[in-house]
Formats: C-alpha cells, sequence, structure tokens
C-alpha cells in the first residue's frame, strides 16, 4: 500500500500485515497474525526488530518486504498509521495471489458494504 507518514513526513510503500483489532507478533523468521503464522513468500530478507503489538480500530500495522532493512511499523513511534493516511495501492502482477484487507474479510466501518 501507498501511505503518507506524518511521522517520517514522506510518502511509503508497505505491505498492510494487520488490520483494526488483531494482534501481530514479528521475530527475526517469522510474522503472526492472532496466533496465526503469515505465509510471506515476497519477503526479501528477514530480520531486523522484533516485538509484539496490537492494532487499534481505524488503523493499521506495516512492514517493508526487506524487513531486515525496512524502516516500518516496528521502529516508527507510532506503530499503527490511520487508515486515512492510505494514499492507494501498487498494481503489480505478483507471482501468487496476495491477500487483500478486504480478501480477509476486513470492511472499513461506514463503508456501507456488507461483510
Amino acid at each position: 500500500m501507498v501511505v503518507r507518514s506524518a511521522e517520517l513526513d514522506r510518502v511509503v510503500v508497505k505491505r498492510v500485515i494487520g488490520l483494526p483489532g488483531e494482534h501481530v507478533d514479528v521475530s527475526a523468521d517469522e510474522v503472526r497474525v492472532d496466533g496465526r503464522p503469515l505465509s510471506e513468500p515476497y519477503v526479501v530478507r528477514r530480520g531486523g526488530r522484533s516485538g509484539s503489538f496490537d492494532v487499534p480500530d481505524g488503523h493499521l500495522f506495516l512492514l517493508g518486504d526487506n524487513r531486515a532493512r525496512s524502516s516500518d511499523s516496528r521502529s516508527w513511534r507510532q506503530p499503527c498509521l490511520p487508515i486515512s493516511a492510505l494514499l492507494g495501492t501498487v498494481l503489480l502482477r505478483p507471482r501468487r495471489p496476495v491477500a487483500t484487507p478486504a480478501d480477509r474479510g476486513y470492511r472499513p466501518a461506514g463503508s456501507g458494504r456488507a461483510g
């Protein structure tokens, strides 16, 4: 996703890992969302900071694909960005299907669509 980071004062491209209400555990070799391991064939290099994060309502938890060197939710003062910071998506043809927040059943409050 393409997001505007007020903390970094710039636009960044990161992957949405955690949705509102989810708990994310990040270790050097694995990411778990609500206790379930996340399949991440797109990760370039594993590593970097570890931690546990609760994603508040109206926010997203983001990680970069090069985990060892990425500036992302793990290192930001405010780890979760508000959904309103979302500017768009990066369109490319993935080698494998990629799950989107909508694929995982998430619908923003007030979207008017039934989930």
